[in-house]
């Protein structure tokens, strides 16, 4: 079914241009053939009735003729003159054909030298003198608009052929002058030709429609198969390009993969050769500051501020091992079925945030379970937690309320945690690289909390993406499935999804 959207395409592509060029060329061709069809019926039909005419004309001129001849033979002058024998009898011819649609027989005289009849217009005057002075005159037939109606009319020459002829006239008019071969008058026809005209007209009409219908049929069905098998074509490229840029992507994404695996597994080597290397002497310098506080307590010595101080570092180097060693190296999933909302509750409850930020809680899928691991998506929650305070605490005036948002919904029967802030926001090229390993906008941390957090969504078979505009603060939005399902291991290097604008997802 061709749909208007369809035709319009249609219509507007190079094979409607052809389609419109085609039905210009056909409305030609089809005004071409009726008009032909038309004059070639009017000519057969004035050659045909010229014709007829003559033929009935000579009929006519030869019986009288021999009604003039055969005059001579009887005596005296009670017998009507040929002329006005002649006259008469047409006279009473068109009287016994009564009806509209039939021939018209005259037979007239020259204006003001008619013995019965006189011309009926000045068009058939004109013709009859046309006729004086010509050697061998030819009837003239042509169409005329007589009254109301279109006649086809012949005038035919009526020559003074006989002496005697000659004489009669001279006789019935003798102020005129007739001399052998004059030009006495015409045999004028008329046959109605109004009714012929319009039949061919529409005959004309109906022939150039129907063939304009054909041709432009034709051309249209043409048209529409051509531009099918275009936007086939058209479509079949689209797809292949449309593979090869999914195939270029693959490629891309698979050496990306390889490098970035490749830099991990080298970094993996590294961390576990430092950690051990680095752990050893945390551990003595730990259990000598234990040592060391000791000795300084018994001895009273006021110290406690700079010891507390080595002991914060030696946490931060312990941390930073571990945040490396968690990255490179994945850690069995312990998974179980959850009450969703009320561990996160647990969680909130734990949490102790800086002056003047607030925690608003929004849960609003009580008693819906979740199949997780408490411990490593606690971590996920707390990182998230922790940035967003991180981010309104630097990015806000005092006189301005900081809150960081904690809600949870249903979508796409999936169980989403959602963690707001109202903080400054990211730039677009920060949010761009929030999710690659050892990049950080802090002077301090190694870049590896949020892609652990993404290794440890996507664990659980589910994604994490972060929104964020300027001035506006920032969201993340984790979505787990309700009942996890079998999925492939992820790595640390995963390429993040397809977001919108402002959101960057993993």
């Amino acid at each position: 079914m061709v749909t208007g959207n369809t035709l319009g395409a249609f219509l507007r592509s190079k094979a409607g241009s052809s389609f419109w060029k085609f039905t210009l060329f056909s409305l030609v061709l089809s005004i071409a053939v009726g008009a032909g069809f038309y004059y070639s019926s009017v000519s057969r039909f004035t050659v045909n009735k010229s014709q007829e005419k003559v033929t009935a004309l000579q009929l006519v001129d030869a019986f009288v003729t021999n009604y003039s001849e055969l005059l001579k033979k009887f005596p005296g002058d009670s017998a009507p003159v040929p002329a006005t024998f002649r006259a008469h009898s047409i006279e009473l011819f068109n009287k016994a054909r009564t009806t509209g649609d039939v021939l018209r027989l005259l037979w007239v005289g020259r204006a003001g030298r008619a013995i019965a009849t006189p011309p009926e217009d000045q068009a058939m005057a004109d013709d009859i003198e046309s006729f004086v002075g010509v050697k061998d005159p030819k009837p003239v037939s042509r169409f005329l608009t007589v009254g109301s109606d279109v006649v086809f009319r012949t005038v035919y020459p009526s020559i003074a052929t006989q002496q005697s002829c000659v004489d009669c006239h001279n006789k019935v008019m003798p102020k005129t002058s007739w001399r052998l071969n004059d030009v006495m008058g015409a045999f004028s026809i008329d046959v109605p030709a109004g009714p012929f005209l319009r039949s061919v007209s529409y005959q004309s009409l109906a022939l150039g429609l129907a063939l304009f219908l054909v041709v432009s049929g034709v051309g249209l069905v043409i048209g529409r198969l051509h531009f099918q098998q275009l936007k086939e074509r058209e479509t079949a490229n689209a797809t292949l390009e449309r593979r090869v840029e999914e195939r270029t992507e693959e490629l891309r994404k698979a050496q990306d993969e390889l490098v970035r695996n490749e830099r991990l597994s080298a970094l993996g080597q590294l961390t576990a050769t430092v950690a051990h290397e680095l752990r050893n002497p945390l551990s003595a310098i730990r259990n000598t500051i234990f040592t060391v506080k000791e000795v300084v307590a018994a001895a009273g010595v006021k110290i406690e501020r700079p010891l507390e101080r080595i002991e914060r570092s030696i946490k931060r180097c312990d941390a930073i091992i571990t945040d490396l060693l968690d990255y490179t190296k994945l850690r069995e999933m312990h998974f179980a079925e959850t009450l969703g909302d009320a561990w996160l509750a647990d969680i909130l409850d734990e949490q102790k945030l800086p002056d003047g930020i607030a925690l608003v809680r929004r849960l609003a899928t009580p008693g819906r379970t979740v199949t997780l691991d408490p411990e490593r998506l606690r971590r996920v929650v707390l990182n998230l937690i922790e940035n967003a305070v991180q981010a309104v605490a630097e990015g806000h005036a005092a006189t301005v309320a900081r809150t960081v948002t904690v809600s949870t919904s249903l979508r796409e029967g999936n169980y989403e945690i959602a963690i707001a802030d109202n903080g400054p926001g990211m730039a677009p090229e920060v949010l761009a690289r929030i999710f690659e390993p050892l990049f950080s906008t802090k002077s301090f941390g190694t870049g590896l909390g949020l892609p652990t957090v993404r290794q440890i969504v996507e664990q659980h078979g589910g994604t994490i993406a972060i929104g964020s505009e300027v001035g506006e603060g920032t969201v993340a939005r984790v979505v787990l499935p309700l009942v996890r399902a079998s999925a492939p291991a992820p790595t640390a290097a995963s390429t993040p999804a397809s977001t919108p604008a402002g959101e960057i997802a993993a």
